[in-house]
């Protein structure tokens, strides 16, 4: 099967990669230069620094990036799962290493099983989507959406509202589809997905009601 990658989720977690980094590479950044040379010299907190501080950028050098995601492996085999988050971004994106769709699934799946958040969004969009040679999988993509949603991922409570709006993988349920996007909107203002689906338009003012109360029950319970 040819491996392809959706545009729009190419562009929707392109952002997620890039606003993770707050420190871009460089072929002039010293500090990342001095973090490395301590690794390559045994320092065994080294490798941990360079997973915190650094991350795929895509400003970054592609030297600097195949050293660093050099460390995002090794760090990542040692069940490290900030790295193990990185390495699967970097198999994604191609980042400094060669584009590889079902590995880099792998990883983040090591590390959404540990409770990362945005790596369970990641799988969530991928499992929507399909990316590469990953078929789409909407039992997947509801399992690691509403995994993420429950710990407070707008992104995520967006696409469970789009969902329940659809009925993807699960019955179409106004009410639910709403109280997600109100819940998205919250904590995200540029994530209105409740006005984007029109939903208001098509729900009676009990179901709204209903959908208010849910939202504000989660808030109150999230792992209800």
């Amino acid at each position: 099967m040819k491996c392809s990658l959706n545009i729009l989720m190419f562009l929707m977690l392109a952002s997620l990669f890039s606003c993770s980094n707050e420190n871009a590479i460089s072929d002039t950044n010293a500090e990342f230069k001095e973090i490395l040379k301590k690794a390559e010299e045994g320092d065994v907190q080294a490798p941990y620094e360079l997973v915190k501080r650094y991350v795929p950028s895509e400003d970054g050098s592609t030297q600097d990036n195949e050293e660093l995601v050099k460390w995002y492996r090794k760090v990542a085999e040692q069940g490290h799962v900030e790295a193990q988050f990185a390495l699967g971004l970097a198999l994604m994106y191609g980042k400094g290493v060669t584009l590889n769709p079902k590995e880099a699934v792998i990883w983040l799946q090591k590390a959404s099983e540990q409770g990362i958040s945005n790596a369970q969004m990641t799988l969530g969009f991928i499992y929507v989507n399909g990316y590469g040679c990953v078929r789409e999988d909407y039992e997947k993509a509801y399992y690691w959406n509403l995994r993420a949603a429950k710990q407070g991922n707008p992104e995520s409570q967006r696409w469970l509202s789009w969902m329940y709006t659809v009925g993807m993988h699960v019955n179409k349920d106004f009410v639910e589809a709403y109280k997600w996007g109100l819940l998205a909107g919250m904590q995200d203002e540029n994530v209105n997905t409740s006005e984007w689906l029109n939903l208001s338009e098509r729900m009676t003012s009990e179901q709204i009601t209903k959908a208010q109360k849910l939202a504000k029950a989660f808030i109150a319970s999230p792992e209800q």
